[in-house]
């Protein structure tokens, strides 16, 4: 199977992953080649970068898909399938800190020293301004 038909493959099953699992997700045509990069379409404010592969530079990966986000205004998220991995089994990886916010916003009991409230509140804010930036292509 050439590389490209692969690459497909696997941004379709991602997209049929995230179906299964309660997410409306479609794998995009374009893929990256139109104004919103990513290879998955989705609405939980993630740049969806999606690689079916023997081996991989993470931090290469990293780097497309950072950049990808940074220019939708959303955040990364690295979708790796492993040949040899189960169908629908995936390595997911996020920045430390999209990670402990979804860690700390899941309401699991964490030692933190300071007042969550404010700080999520502060992120909600951030989020919103950015979903209105975001609406108004600014």
């Amino acid at each position: 199977m050439n590389v490209k038909k692969k690459g497909n493959r696997g941004e379709n099953q991602f997209a049929n992953w995230l179906k299964e699992n309660g997410v409306k997700a479609f794998r995009d045509s374009a893929s990256g080649g139109a104004l919103a990069k990513g290879d998955v379409h989705n609405p939980l404010d993630y740049t969806m970068e999606v690689k079916t592969v023997k081996k991989l530079s993470l931090m290469e990966a990293w780097k497309q898909v950072a950049k990808d986000a940074s220019m939708a205004r959303n955040r990364p998220l690295l979708a790796i399938h492993y040949d040899g991995m189960p169908k629908d089994e995936w390595l997911i990886v996020l920045h430390s800190n999209d990670w402990i916010d979804l860690e700390l916003e899941g309401g699991t009991e964490h030692a933190v020293y300071e007042d969550p409230k404010k700080k999520y509140r502060l992120k909600r804010l951030i989020d919103e301004a950015k979903g209105v930036l975001k609406d108004f292509d600014i």
